[in-house]
């Protein structure tokens, strides 16, 4: 279904944006995927089994400059970009009232 097709996604490490990129590795697609903390990044070996070529690249995609270089990256390594998962977030919850301003304020701004 997207056999040769080239998707990006982002925060693809753990939690929803790997279930993604496994699925879209599952269907044929290419990929670029994004981290911040690649301690749990082990999709590589998993979609290349499946037949996908896989890239990685760290970086913070809250930084406009390191989000291009991705899309960047993207379009060097593979000639395009079709598909775009911007799953990338941070979830700081709790309680308002025992919330630091900080996590807060960086919870809004992404």
């Amino acid at each position: 279904m997207l056999k040769g097709r080239v998707a990006v996604v982002t925060g693809a490490s753990r939690g929803i944006g790997k279930a993604i990129a496994l699925r879209l590795g599952e269907a044929g697609a290419n990929l670029v995927l994004n981290h911040y903390e690649p301690k749990d990044l082990d999709l590589s070996k998993s979609i290349k089994s499946q037949g996908g070529q896989v890239y990685t690249l760290k970086g913070d995609i809250s930084q406009s400059v390191e989000a291009e270089k991705l899309i960047a990256y993207a379009v060097k390594v593979f000639g395009r970009l079709d598909v775009l998962v911007n799953n990338a977030g941070i979830n700081r919850d709790n309680l308002l009232i025992r919330m630091k301003e900080e996590d807060f304020a960086r919870g809004i701004e992404l």
